[in-house]
């Protein structure tokens, strides 16, 4: 039989526990290792700024915010499943009759600079890659070799290669290092390291754009590209020099500098 675990804390005006309670069956994801479920007061759930609402099963509504970026809070009832954007305490739970059990995955979570890390979540940390484990941070990884830095925390952990190489040389020599070829998480990172690689000086610098497409298969957003480009649709993409190192498109066989990006 599973077991039920409680802490108390006093407030100036309410007596808050947490109950842990037995975690949904488990599924291929591992839920029972990343959500808990605790007792919440319905005011707690008014203070959400993002909802939504499901009709479907318990598991699959588990599954739905363990895959949901904002959700970290699920309540379910009479076969409906509500998300919320809540990040609970803690010591955040309520002995009324009126709380309703709902799952987190903020309990065991991992904090790092101003970072919040679900349990069972991987980070990157400096050049590090971090696994988050009952609360503590665990060293999964470093890159293999090369001379990566941590830039920000907008472009991450980057090494610019400067060997001249084609593309396909360039990627292959990036996952050398257990990492690839530099793929922005959003648009205008691309902004942020084409301001970078001016610093740098030298040559152009590849990056991972092959036939129009990102190396991870997703396609390129227009705003990317310098006016008038890209002028074919089987090359790759540059930081070109001679452009103010603006994105142009190339042959993949000519020969530049690279990007390499540690995630």
């Amino acid at each position: 039989m599973a077991r039920t675990s409680a802490s108390v804390k006093r407030s100036s005006s309410l007596c808050f526990f947490v109950l842990l309670l037995p975690s949904f069956e488990g599924n291929a994801i591992g839920l029972s290792q990343s959500l808990r479920c605790i007792k919440v007061p319905p005011v707690l759930l008014s203070t959400a700024t993002v909802t939504k609402s499901l009709a479907v099963s318990r598991t699959i509504c588990a599954t739905a915010v363990a895959q949901t970026p904002w959700a970290h809070l699920m309540c379910y009832s009479n076969d409906s499943c509500s998300m919320y954007d809540i990040k609970v305490p803690l010591n955040f739970a309520d002995l009324s009759q009126e709380a309703l059990t709902c799952c987190t995955d903020q309990l065991n979570a991992c904090t790092d600079r101003n970072k919040t890390i679900a349990h069972g979540a991987v980070a990157l940390f400096n050049c590090t890659r971090m696994k988050c484990n009952n609360g503590n941070l665990e060293e999964i990884a470093e890159p293999k070799g090369g001379n990566f830095r941590f830039l920000s925390d907008q472009l991450g952990c980057l090494y610019a290669h400067q060997v001249a190489m084609n593309w396909l040389s360039a990627r292959v020599n990036c996952q050398s290092y257990d990492a690839d070829i530099y793929v922005p998480n959003h648009d205008q990172d691309v902004v942020a390291l084409q301001n970078h690689v001016k610093t740098l000086g030298g040559s152009s610098y590849w990056i991972g754009i092959n036939s129009l497409r990102w190396a991870n298969g997703k396609a390129v957003n227009s705003t990317v590209w310098d006016i008038g480009q890209p002028e074919g649709n089987t090359q790759c993409g540059v930081f070109f020099k001679d452009a103010s190192y603006n994105v142009h498109d190339n042959w993949c066989t000519s020969v530049y500098y690279s990007v390499c990006q540690f995630k």
